[in-house]
């Protein structure tokens, strides 16, 4: 049997509006009802057109009509979100559309069958369904040959002592999670202690063995998601439709569209900054006071400062990090082929990035599973310490307490670099929190995955360290952690804490070169 192609169209309509549609369509067109039509994310949206629908309609009733009150408010901020990202992908922005309907059937009727499928399609006429559930696959047995050969586990429990989020309180332990997939397998049930696991490498510092439980983890993911099992993805799964949809298609993005101001930039050099997913985190991540791009663009305008005119790559893609995190290879290794080719047609010999998880994927993950790079890593931070001379920071008094990202930390051993950056800003008193350096908290954040009640306990209990400093602002040095801390922010009866800053935004004060966002509307964004 042919497999039923992509509908041409999909229409996403609340259980209101759902009721009021002729019961036929056009061919091609698929209906997916939903209770609200505020509940369709960007990140269904995305998933649906990189699936290969050319169209998504969401269709709601009147505003004063909505029985959940703010249902089309949020769906308009889901759709000004997608035109955004998809603008950055290099898709039509105007693919998405959002409208309401009234009472009156034969302009619904009119609507409905407007949106004609271009073309032969195997997709049946008028093919509605409801909100999709997924289905629990059956248990599947774990490969034990390659689990025993680096399972070395003294059963001595340290690594439930160290684990954040086995301290939450909440029946994590990552020592039963890994003796339970190697003696029964992975049920849903037991997958969901695989995806808890942050991959901080908390536990790895107190291992008599010498066990890295994460690198573990990620195996086991990879074996998960051979059935279908999967962690719970945050916010809607935008972020993983936007990789996937990145590995998947040869469509040149709009990367740097986005970058506002002309930078002073190349397009072949020995030194490239891999920007990684700044430009997609703005969009998403934008009402949390989240600026990723204001801190792109500060690490571009701190090494111009240093005399360097970075490669920036317009067809960058995603490093793949989080895939490979959640099991996903075929996808990570298809995008770190495309961005090693990038590199190599552009003459790079060392990668700079921002991001932790960046650096860690170039300097570690790439070799071990795509053969040599023949690249030179650095953060930022490692960077600019070489070039500490040609900076000129300005006296920046107020007191600073610095989080060491798990990847920058635990993973690659870079304590120092951005210390001593901090504390070369005249004026600027460097304090430490009670866990710092090998023994930093986690930020709670990994692949976008499992953002669940520990994930949050752990954010609240970092911020509650951060201010028994007395510091002014918590600086970190990833912008991923910069959004989960900004996230701990969100919540109702917060106490107010220290601002979060990225150390780039700061080092660009200091040396006074930053200029804050001014909010001027992005290309994709445009009335519904």
């Amino acid at each position: 049997m042919m497999p039923m192609a992509a509908p041409s169209s999909t229409v996403f309509a609340c259980e209101w509006a759902a009721r009021r549609l002729p019961a036929a369509a056009s061919p091609g067109q698929e209906l997916v009802t939903v209770t609200c039509i505020g509940r369709v994310h960007a990140g269904q949206i995305i998933q649906v057109l990189t699936s290969g629908s050319t169209r998504v309609r969401l269709l709601g009733c009147p505003e004063s009509r909505c029985r959940h009150e703010h249902g089309v408010h949020l769906a308009r901020d889901q759709v000004a979100t997608a035109r955004r990202l998809l603008h950055t992908l290099g898709r039509d922005p105007d693919s998405v559309t959002l409208d309401t309907v009234g009472l009156d059937a034969d302009a619904m009727s009119g609507w409905w069958f407007a949106d004609r499928a271009a073309g032969p399609t195997d997709a049946k006429p008028g093919r509605s369904r409801r909100e999709p559930r997924i289905a629990a696959p059956d248990r599947m047995a774990t490969a034990a040959a390659w689990f025993e050969a680096v399972f070395t586990c003294q059963d001595c429990g340290k690594c439930v002592g160290a684990c954040p989020v086995a301290r939450s309180g909440l029946g994590f332990s990552p020592r039963r999670a890994l003796q339970r997939a190697r003696r029964e397998g992975l049920s849903p049930d037991q997958a969901r202690g695989i995806f808890a696991c942050l991959g901080c490498d908390r536990c790895a510092t107190v291992c008599p063995s010498g066990l890295v439980v994460s690198g573990t983890m990620v195996r086991l993911r990879t074996a998960a998601r051979t059935r279908g099992l999967d962690g719970e993805l945050a916010h809607g799964g935008v972020l993983q439709a936007l990789m996937r949809s990145q590995a998947e298609t040869d469509t040149p993005q709009r990367r740097l569209d986005s970058l506002g101001p002309p930078l002073e930039t190349s397009t072949t050099g020995p030194v490239a900054f891999f920007v990684g997913c700044a430009p997609y985190f703005e969009p998403v991540f934008g009402h949390m006071a989240a600026r990723p791009l204001r801190t792109v663009r500060n690490t571009v305008r701190l090494l111009n400062r240093v005399g360097v005119r970075p490669v920036l790559l317009a067809d960058e893609r995603c490093c793949g990090h989080d895939l490979l995190w959640s099991g996903d290879v075929e996808s990570f290794e298809k995008l770190g082929r495309h961005n090693l080719a990038q590199m190599a047609a552009s003459g790079v010999q060392l990668v700079v990035t921002h991001c932790p998880e960046c650096l860690r994927t170039f300097q570690l993950d790439y070799p071990e599973r795509l053969g040599p790079t023949g690249l030179e890593t650095a953060h930022i931070s490692e960077y600019l310490l070489r070039h500490r001379e040609l900076l000129r920071a300005a006296a920046l008094p107020g007191r600073v307490t610095f989080h060491d990202p798990c990847r920058l930390g635990r993973h690659l051993g870079v304590y120092d670099p951005p210390r001593e950056l901090l504390k070369a800003v005249p004026g600027l008193d460097l304090v430490e929190m009670k866990h710092a350096r090998e023994a930093a908290t986690c930020c709670g954040g990994v692949a976008w995955t499992d953002c669940g009640a520990s994930v949050k306990r752990l954010q609240a209990e970092r911020l509650d360290e951060a201010r028994a400093t007395g510091a002014q602002r918590v600086v970190t040095g990833c912008p991923k952690c910069d959004i989960h801390l900004r996230c701990a922010l969100c919540g109702p009866d917060r106490t107010p804490a220290p601002a979060i800053t990225n150390m780039v935004d700061l080092l660009a004060e200091a040396c006074g070169i930053d200029e804050p966002d001014d909010g001027a509307a992005h290309p994709a964004d445009k009335g519904d």
